[in-house]
């Protein structure tokens, strides 16, 4: 009797687990019927056993009992933990996307890259996505951020120091992911640590010291140390870079004329303003406001005739002379799968910062002719993309 149970109930559980894949209380109750067979079937397998009840048969058929209800137990148990597994595939998942500002021809393409960064790891998962773009209105972010937190979330992905900061501001519990390139998180008090953040924002942030160096040096190695280096700066994304590039500068003994553009329609004048003024070259910072606008902001430049690099690579691709950045798309699925282990169960408490590590030069030998210069056969030689 012990052998034939152990064995019976052996290929129990080798054979029942494969049918756990689904849910409900027709499988417990197959499981409890196939019980209740084996119970009444006799030791060599054959028939139902009828025969008077010993005090020997008594003292088995306790014992079977006993063994029927715990692997009952067991068999319910893995049936549960079947139902939840499958409720946690099918569950749907609402992720918020706070943007300050977004052209309708880019707004798709980042979120697209966030949504394939969230399904990169589970395919079969349900995202509900709530897009808030604030059209560079601070007031409507602020609102969009109070609305979002009042979303019920399972996770936030804001976009830009103004998108991050009013994300906080409006709720303190709800998971944030950020993607910024203008900020130090852990200076700005969004993280303790770039390792450990503490707290309930992590996500992407650029190393903008070295970085704004790097762009500077390439800048120089077109125009030369000329004595001026106009620098475009868009003041919602705070001081970061400013202290950043200034620095930057007057360890190369270059002077910097800063110019604050605020909206698109400050942008054209700006250039113009400081092609007038004959500075040397142009350095675009990076903001949402030129990111989302890289094709205007391309051609403003080179109709003033004034060489300029940008903090993105599109820039150059638009018809730019030089961009050297990060790949935006790759950026925003990087949040995306940032985003999915939020959802899966990790604390942006725990979720280390990451930092862009793939950076792209392109340079544009058409705006090169445009601006009246010429580029280095070093500088060519180290782009990863030239375009003629």
């Amino acid at each position: 009797m012990e052998d034939c149970l152990g064995d019976s109930f052996r290929s129990a559980l080798q054979y029942r687990p494969a049918i756990l894949v689904g849910s409900g209380n027709w499988m417990i109750h197959e499981q409890l019927c196939w019980l209740k067979g084996l119970r009444a079937s006799s030791p060599d397998g054959g028939g139902v056993v009828n025969r008077p009840t010993l005090p020997l048969t008594m003292r088995l058929s306790r014992h079977t009992r006993r063994r029927e209800i715990i692997a009952a137990g067991m068999i319910a148990g893995l049936n549960l933990i079947a139902a939840k597994a499958a409720t946690a595939q099918t569950r749907l998942s609402r992720v918020g996307f706070l943007h300050p500002r977004l052209s309708a021809i880019v707004e798709p393409l980042r979120v697209a890259a966030v949504r394939d960064g969230l399904l990169s790891a589970s395919p079969g998962s349900r995202i509900e996505m709530i897009v808030r773009v604030a059209d560079g209105s601070q007031e409507r972010l602020r609102m969009f951020a109070e609305e979002l937190a009042s979303e019920r979330l399972d996770v936030l992905v804001a976009v830009a120091p103004s998108g991050i900061a009013a994300a906080r501001e409006a709720s303190r519990t709800t998971p944030i992911v950020g993607v910024d390139l203008e900020t130090d998180p852990v200076a700005a008090g969004w993280v303790a640590s770039l390792s450990r953040p503490g707290g309930n924002v992590t996500g992407v942030f650029l190393d903008m010291p070295e970085f704004a160096a790097k762009c500077l040096q390439m800048l120089v190695e077109v125009v030369g140390r000329r004595a001026s280096i106009g620098v475009l700066w868009d003041p919602s994304t705070g001081g970061y870079q400013r202290a950043s590039v200034e620095p930057a500068a007057a360890s190369m003994g270059l002077e910097l004329t800063l110019r604050e553009t605020a909206a698109l329609s400050d942008v054209g004048p700006a250039i113009y303003r400081l092609a007038a003024e004959g500075v040397g070259g142009l350095l675009i910072l990076s903001s949402p406001l030129f990111s989302a606008n890289t094709s205007a902001v391309a051609a403003l430049t080179t109709a003033s005739h004034l060489p300029a690099i940008m903090l993105f690579p599109e820039f150059a691709r638009d018809g730019g002379l030089i961009g050297y950045g990060p790949d935006l798309q790759d950026l925003f699925r990087c949040a995306g799968i940032m985003a999915r282990r939020v959802i899966d169960g990790a604390s942006p408490a725990d979720v280390p910062v990451e930092r862009p590590v793939r950076f792209s030069l392109i340079v544009n030998v058409n705006a090169a002719r445009s601006t009246g210069v010429e580029l280095p056969p070093t500088l060519l030689a180290r782009a990863d993309e030239v375009i003629e």
